[in-house]
This record gives structure tokens, C-alpha cells and sequence, in this order.
């Protein structure tokens, strides 16, 4: 870990740590169903399936939570350095019988799992051993949090049934009710919870 990474980690709190929270900001992009899954993919206590569609020039992968499609191209090149995006800028080939993903350029503001907002690129493989196995592979690379890229590996296998829509913001009255215990627990119950303006991907400054 860089010294940067090292004094972020010091600055993490722990669950509830932050309470009572004073706005929106203050809660993570899970509680505001702007979480991200599958960049990488890592196993979730639930909704962690993922479904693949392919046609001869697309990848398509879809990460059931927090419904996350990413559209893959196949054999193009990047796009211009500086265009930023909120799941990056990805680009897919084969290697023999395996899917290698590539993603670079992506937003400042993205928080993943065991990275920071530096990501600089994402190379993810994806492998079929059997009809019913796929062996993911990753390998990420944060100059800002770690002194070099780290890859890590995991088993995909395959389940019946259906893949449902995780719905966040229906009926998701959480951040809302959150806000509002605090201003009961700080003595301001009469402080509005509801801020003007816009909850957005990029609209924020970077903290």
C-alpha cells in the first residue's frame, strides 16, 4: 500500500460511524443506490448472480445488484485519453478460449472494493473450464493505493432460475428516514431532510 493508501485507510470509518449524518453526502453510494457491482465482480451477501450475452461484436454483462449492465465492444480501440465515464471506458478481444475485459478512463468519483478514486485500469479475465464453471480473474491496478497491481480469482458457476431487477430507489425511503432520525437524535427535528438540487453520478465535487 502507497503512503496515500495507508492514510486513507486511517481515515475510514466504520459501519454507522458516521452518524448522525448530516446530508446525503455523508452516506455511501450503497445507501443512495448509486452503487457500482462488478468492477470488479466480488461475491456479495446477496443478488451477486451475473448474466452474459454475446453477440459477433459485443459482450454484454449484466450484474443483477444494483442493476449494472456494461456493454463490451469487441476489438476497438479505446477512446481519446481524458474522456471519463462512470463505469469507464471497456474494450473486450479473446485470447484462445478466454474473454479479456479492459477498462481504463474511469470516473474520479467511483468507490470500488479495494480501491480508491484512482483507478487506473481493470483487466478482468474470464474463462469457461466447464458447462457449468467460469474462472474470473482480475487484476487491478490504483497507483494512488497500492505500490503495484494486485489479481485475484474467483469461480462463476452457473445456477437455474431467473435474474431479477434490483429496484433500489422503489419504495427506498432508507436515506430518508436516516436523515430524519438524525435530526431527531441532534435536536433539529424540524430541519428539512430533503436538500435542493440534483443526486447525480458526476455533479459532485471530488472530496
Amino acid at each position: 500500500m502507497t503512503e496515500a493508501g495507508a492514510a486513507a485507510a486511517k481515515l475510514r470509518k466504520g459501519f454507522g460511524a458516521i452518524m448522525p449524518a448530516d446530508d446525503h453526502l455523508e452516506m455511501g453510494y450503497g445507501d443512495r443506490c448509486l452503487a457500482v457491482h462488478g468492477l470488479p465482480f466480488v461475491p456479495l451477501p446477496y443478488n451477486s448472480t451475473v448474466q452474459f450475452f454475446q453477440t459477433p461484436d459485443h459482450v454484454a454483462i449484466y450484474g443483477e445488484s444494483n442493476r449494472v449492465w456494461r456493454i463490451i465492444p469487441l476489438a476497438i480501440d479505446h477512446r481519446p485519453h481524458g474522456i471519463r465515464q462512470w463505469l469507464g471506458d471497456t474494450r473486450g478481444r479473446w485470447e484462445g478460449d478466454t474473454l479479456v475485459v479492459e477498462t481504463t478512463h474511469f470516473s474520479n468519483l467511483l468507490q470500488q472494493i479495494g480501491s480508491g478514486l484512482g483507478i487506473r485500469k481493470l483487466e478482468e479475465r474470464f474463462t469457461r473450464e466447464s458447462d457449468g464453471v467460469i474462472r474470473y480473474e482480475f487484476t487491478l491496478d490504483d497507483p494512488q493505493r497500492w505500490t503495484r497491481p494486485y489479481t485475484a480469482a474467483l469461480s462463476m458457476r452457473k445456477i437455474e432460475g431467473l435474474v431479477y431487477e434490483v429496484a433500489c430507489h422503489e419504495g427506498n425511503y432508507a436515506l430518508e428516514n436516516i436523515l430524519r432520525g438524525a435530526r431527531a437524535a441532534d435536536g433539529t427535528p424540524d430541519e428539512p431532510v430533503k436538500e435542493p438540487g440534483a443526486l447525480c453520478f458526476d455533479c459532485e465535487p471530488p472530496r
